[in-house]
């Protein structure tokens, strides 16, 4: 599924090229393209070697602040949806799209999410219960999403063409990203899919091990920067309950997942993962009692 994946954003990434709006993929596969692209480059990680990051069967894109706010691009997303043939499941922003190949007709899922706009552009949206739109235009949304309001400071791009023409998207900063996977570990147990909560906790570690130590400061600067965000709260919050204690609930899901799906986790990478997560996104005690 992961190539199909693939062949699928080639195909909307190329259309909205002439119209300068690049796509942030996030979520599993999301992190499925960090793990590739780090691979790849070959470059010193924090963990060594990186897990095998898990497969996934949609796609989570982020639109940010300009594109959400603006109508015209909004409408030309939509317009590319529809003529690649995506079909509106959840109205105006979970599309689905049926794919034969040689041995079975598969369905690609595309989610699309938003944060919540700060700053003079809130005016031109509009904010109903879980969905933001432009006001311009209401034939696509973004499922909103508060954790997600520090997707764009620092992503990271990577070209996806099969020739390296420079077909690029963006991904994450570690920072939100890791971010945007606590909360996800968090809400996993009364998500529609709490029997694979767990893997949440497994993408937390994978994207500590795939981080350099240029990100990794790059991250503290984030950490610095938004400290008084009132998101951070929250973050801080929770990185206590999932991290705190002699046996963190974190770690268990972790470990559990990695079970699951047949990864071997160093068990000396631990440790530092939680120390470095904690320092990160929580009040920089030990992780670790």
């Amino acid at each position: 599924m992961t190539d199909l994946l693939k062949d699928a954003i080639r195909e909307i990434a190329v259309r909205l090229q002439p119209f300068d709006i690049r796509l942030t993929i996030v979520g599993g596969y999301g992190l499925v393209l960090r793990v590739e692209a780090i691979r790849k480059s070959g470059v010193r990680t924090l963990g060594g070697r990186a897990p095998v990051s898990r497969s996934t069967d949609d796609i989570d894109c982020f639109l940010g602040t300009a594109i959400i706010s603006d109508g015209m691009q909004t409408q030309r997303i939509r317009a590319v949806l529809d003529n690649l043939g995506y079909i509106a499941a959840t109205e105006h922003y979970l599309f689905t799209r049926s794919v034969k190949t040689a041995h079975a007709t598969l369905t690609i899922r595309l989610d699309l999410m938003a944060a919540p706009i700060e700053g003079e552009l809130a005016e031109r949206v509009k904010i109903s219960g879980p969905r933001i739109r432009p006001k311009a235009y209401d034939g696509l949304h973004g499922r909103l999403t508060p954790e997600a309001v520090f997707i764009e400071d620092g992503t990271m791009e990577i070209d996806i063409s099969a020739d390296q023409s420079g077909l690029i998207v963006n991904l994450p900063q570690a920072f939100p990203y890791l971010i945007m996977k606590l909360f996800a570990l968090r809400d996993g147990p009364d998500s529609k899919d709490p029997g694979n909560a767990n893997r949440h906790a497994l993408d937390l570690f994978t994207i500590w091990t795939t981080m350099t130590e240029p990100e990794f400061i790059a991250a503290e600067a984030l950490r610095e920067k938004h400290k008084t965000h009132p998101l951070m709260a929250d973050v801080r919050a929770i990185t206590a309950t999932l991290f705190g204690g002699r046996d963190p609930a974190a770690l268990q899901s972790m470990r559990i997942a990695a079970r699951e799906s047949g990864i071997q986790i160093e068990e000396s990478l631990i440790p530092l993962f939680a120390a470095d997560i904690v320092s990160l996104l929580g009040d920089r005690s030990p992780a670790l009692s």
